[in-house]
């Protein structure tokens, strides 16, 4: 298991949801009613694990913000993953610190590490 668990989300049906699951499951879940891009902006400390899936219609020029934001401010642990869920669309392939790419079906999931 994991010794916390943080999730971001700015709809509170999905908050009083996850915050409902995590006390029925005795889970560590912190759950916060925010925008990523303003969490990211005020996070601090180091994560093993960072997954976002923001809305597919975000534009890409907004959607890259997430992977330079998360590396500016050092947001991974040294073996730390950023997973960045988008559509199949979009192609996140050269941006800094892309490892590789999974497709399933119209989601794509991008990998992110620090080099």
């Amino acid at each position: 298991g994991t010794p916390e668990i943080i999730a971001v989300d700015t709809d509170a049906r999905c908050v009083k949801f996850i915050a409902s699951t995590a006390e029925q499951l005795d889970a560590p879940i912190q759950v916060i009613k925010l925008d990523t891009m303003r969490y990211l902006e005020r996070a601090v400390g180091k994560f093993d694990i960072i997954f976002a899936d923001p809305p597919y219609d975000l534009p890409m020029e907004s959607l890259i913000k997430i992977p330079e934001i998360v590396v500016e401010k050092g947001l991974l642990a040294p073996e730390g993953l950023l997973i960045l869920e988008h559509s199949k669309h979009l192609n996140l392939e050269d941006l800094p610190g892309h490892s590789e790419s999974r497709k399933y079906g119209g989601s794509v999931l991008s990998f992110f590490e620090l080099k």
